[in-house]
């Protein structure tokens, strides 16, 4: 699967091998400007997702381009190892005294164990860097046991460098006229004839704190939403008892409180399945995501707030691409955040400014979501908001002759609000006005597209969702508003301003949903 760019990584000293790794490697680029100080412990945890190898990748392209829409049984029938050999791969994994969770589709494998045991399994070392942000560890270069090195593609979850932050504002930008549901189902022409969201499942991946039941309920109540609440709002966890530090995980339950609370302001009936990992590594991360494609199919719109600078991704990127295919395929459209750094995506904190852009949003097979504010009543671009160019992923066919003419993946795609004057949330017992951050804007189109699934869908989904919108975008449809003032950016960094069409500020613009269900 040819998606990343850029030369490959090699073999550390570190590592001691001898040979080319039969993996892509999955040394992350930080390393390079870091300094090694000493092993991992042996006794530390390590969660990790495999990747299996797919075949018949001209086929599964051809199908998602006809809108062809696959269960994850039919997808592991057509495209992922036989059963012979994934039940061998699994067994393998197992003999190394690892603790395997195999997934119905046979598309991947999530690992837990000790850090020596996986060290074991995949012929590497897990070592302990040391550079300006902080301590890490990452793998050398893989040599895994021969039992699985034919079945497997890589691994995501090895290393801890790039860990995905929330997209949400810290604390409330501005609490005067805060949006509620009904501003918002104005805002986006959300009428009547497209319903309420009955029948679809919104799922949304998160970790840190949750909201509970009262938090919902609250929500429900304080703002009148015409919600069915029985059966509506459920939980997974994966990796056990949250593992973050305390502030950490109170922030992450703000933006928790902030994803569910949109997709209720906008598909109330909507049933919602929130995912919430143990803590913000890419490898729980990882498992979530797999989680959600095998095992909440019926989820045809999935919502995620967090994500990581695209620079630091790189190892992860072939596992996560390859589950967001398959979520493609099955009709499942996953919504990431675009950042609230504008056009510094790395936002490392140091005060060292880098034109970059945000991971996963960058994938060619999710839907980047940027950001609006209103501006004496025009809704503008937000300055804050994440968008750009892609420096690893090559430009999809979707984009080509509708993007700039640059060869790799652009974002964003589309938009909502995200600044001025922020969105009100509910939880512990009060409203919390004014908040902000692209991680409202991303739940608001899980929301809408969950909308146009009930009126256009069927109930399916779309495999080909973003061909469509492309073309819709590109033949100037009212469903899909036209943001042309504002733009992203700081100062510190370039900026890219709104434009007429498609733009790096804005994507496409914002819903008109009444209209965008008509027009689909």
């Amino acid at each position: 699967m040819k998606q990343l760019r850029g030369p490959a990584l090699v073999c550390l000293a570190l590592a001691g091998c001898s040979g080319p790794s039969p993996w892509p490697s999955t040394v992350p680029a930080r390393v390079a400007g870091a300094e090694a100080i000493g092993r991992l412990d042996a006794d530390v945890p390590v969660d990790a997702v495999l990747a299996m190898r797919l075949h018949d990748e001209a086929l599964l392209a051809s199908l998602v381009e006809a809108g062809t829409v696959l269960m994850p049984a039919e997808f592991a029938d057509r495209f992922a190892p036989s059963a012979a050999d994934y039940a061998r791969t699994v067994a393998a994994l197992r003999a190394q005294g690892l603790a395997v969770e195999p997934s119905p589709s046979r598309t991947t494998v999530t690992i837990r164990g000790r850090a020596d045991l996986v060290e074991a399994a995949l012929g590497t070392r897990l070592v302990r860097y040391a550079d300006r942000a902080g301590v890490f560890h990452a793998p050398t270069e893989l040599h895994p046991i021969a039992e699985i090195a034919v079945f497997v593609a890589g691994a995501a979850g090895l290393d801890d460098a790039g860990r995905w932050w929330s997209h949400r504002a810290a604390e409330p930008l501005s609490a005067s006229g805060s949006a509620e549901p009904v501003d918002l189902n104005t805002m986006y022409d959300v009428t009547p004839a497209v319903g309420l969201g009955d029948g679809e499942t919104v799922a949304i991946l998160g970790t840190g704190l949750p909201p509970t039941d009262a938090d919902v309920d609250g929500y429900i109540t304080k703002f009148a939403l015409p919600a069915n609440r029985k059966g509506q709002y459920a939980q997974v966890f994966l990796g056990g008892p949250n593992r973050d530090p305390v502030g950490l995980a109170q922030n992450e339950y703000g933006e928790n409180l902030l994803d569910v609370d949109m997709v209720l302001a906008l598909a109330p009936h909507a049933d919602i399945v929130h995912v919430l990992t143990a803590t913000n590594s890419p490898g729980l991360f990882a498992d979530g995501i797999q989680y959600i494609v095998n095992q909440l199919p019926q989820a045809h719109q999935v919502s995620v707030s967090f994500g990581t600078c695209e620079r630091v991704a790189a190892s992860e990127m072939l596992v996560m691409n390859q589950l967001f295919r398959q979520a493609e395929a099955q009709g499942q459209q996953w919504f990431f955040a675009s950042g609230d750094n504008g056009t510094d995506g790395c936002r490392d904190g140091k005060g060292n400014k880098v034109l970059s852009v945000n991971w996963p949003s960058s994938s060619p097979y999710v839907m980047s979501v940027g950001g609006t504010q209103v501006v004496n009543s025009v809704e503008a671009a937000w300055f804050a908001g994440g968008g750009g160019q892609s420096e690893i992923l090559d430009k999809p066919a979707y984009q080509i002759g509708r993007t700039p003419n640059d060869g790799v993946r652009d974002q964003p795609d589309l938009a909502a609000l995200a600044g001025t004057p922020g969105v009100a949330i509910y939880g512990q017992g009060r409203v919390i006005a004014g908040v902000q951050g692209t991680s409202a804007a991303a739940p608001m189109w899980a929301a809408i597209w969950a909308l146009l699934d009930a009126g256009k869908g069927g109930g399916k989904g779309f495999s080909d969702g973003h061909l469509r919108l492309y073309q819709l975008g590109a033949s100037g449809a009212t469903g899909l508003r036209d943001i042309t003032t504002g733009g992203i950016g700081d100062g510190t960094t370039p900026g890219y301003p709104a434009t007429a069409g498609w733009d790096l500020a804005s994507g496409w613009g914002v819903p008109d949903v009444a209209k965008l269900v008509t027009q689909w």
